[in-house]
């Protein structure tokens, strides 16, 4: 538990170092009609011109960033909560569902504008396989389903509390 709680803190002080200065890079391209040297690669998607469609394309993943980020930010209130041996209270089960809604909506932030984008530029094809929309999509199923089974358990242990 202490590797993992290791692991989530230090993605956590990772992203405070990097988001900044990639949201000053993204406002500066939001608010510049120049297109810049350096080619952007998001989601399977290479942004080399600047234009409007490419513009929401980079406020919806600055959304869907910042979704991942809060994410973490109640992923690490749960690792606590497990530290401290609260394992089936009503906001780890709450933390986790609003885990699981917000990976979902990261996923649909990220996935469904890069998709349209590839329609556009017509590179829009069938891919079989795990890409990032994909994993972040059941990743967020996973912690709705996670929520489910510690309000089941959470139940099932106040239920053998009453009759002990």
């Amino acid at each position: 538990m202490n590797i993992l709680k290791a692991i989530v803190d230090f993605v956590w002080i990772m992203s405070f170092i990097t988001i900044p200065p990639l949201i000053a890079l993204f406002g500066f391209i939001l608010i510049s009609n120049e297109p810049i040297g350096i080619p952007i690669k998001l989601n399977g998607v290479e942004i080399s011109v600047v234009d409007q469609q490419t513009k929401i394309l980079l406020v919806f993943i600055i959304l869907a960033a910042l979704l991942i980020l809060y994410s973490i930010f109640l992923f690490r209130k749960i690792l606590r909560s497990f530290q401290r041996k609260k394992i089936f209270t009503l906001e780890v089960i709450k933390n986790f569902n609003i885990i699981g809604i917000l990976l979902l909506f990261s996923s649909l932030l990220s996935g469904i504008p890069a998709f349209i984008l590839k329609l556009l530029k017509k590179e829009a094809g069938f891919e079989m396989g795990l890409n990032p929309f994909v994993m972040l999509f059941c990743l967020g199923l996973f912690f709705m389903v996670l929520s489910e089974v510690f309000m089941i358990a959470k139940t099932q242990k106040e239920e053998n509390e009453l009759t002990i």
